[in-house]
């Protein structure tokens, strides 16, 4: 959830998820109000078969956290019966909880959102451009690195148990 300064142009809050791989960023997908386990399965609706495009038809894991909307039944009976094989969903219990420095994708969009605020748009439509423009420009090398620094964020994890960390 992107938090624009709120003011007459922007109101209080753009919801967007955002989604990536080692190698390459999904395009962005932005709703309305906040999120629910309806709304998490609309989003799932566009956001599943980009994924699957993307791998192509091999195998992939879909990771989430503990969030209400994911854990649910009827989430857990979506992930069930509509999604394709090549789906391996992560079991909530396996991600902890509220853990953003876990969450490699939310890490990467604060560096996106720097450079979206760093252009200084005018309005939410110029938002909206310039974050989608931001993140797909990702480059690999970016990917790699924030992948590549799991570990590390793991070790400090377990040192604060389950605390902040400088993630």
């Amino acid at each position: 959830r992107v938090k624009p300064r709120g003011t007459k142009k922007f109101p209080p809050a753009l919801n967007v998820h955002a989604s990536m791989t080692r190698k390459r960023t999904v395009p962005l997908i932005f709703y309305e109000g906040s999120m629910n386990t309806e709304k998490f399965k609309e989003v799932n609706d566009e956001l599943i078969p980009r994924l699957a495009e993307v791998f192509e038809g091999h195998e992939f894991r879909y990771q989430h956290d503990r969030a209400p909307w994911f854990t649910s039944k009827e989430a857990q009976r979506y992930f069930a019966e509509d999604t394709p094989e090549s789906l391996v969903v992560v079991a909530p219990q396996e991600f902890p909880p509220n853990s953003p420095d876990l969450n490699l994708a939310e890490n990467q969009m604060a560096t996106v959102l720097k450079r979206v605020l760093a252009r200084r748009p005018k309005a939410m439509e110029d938002m909206r451009v310039l974050l989608q423009e931001e993140w797909l420009a990702v480059t690999p090398d970016e990917l790699e690195a924030i992948y590549d620094s799991m570990g590390d964020r793991l070790k400090q994890v377990r040192a604060k148990k389950g605390g902040n960390t400088r993630y």
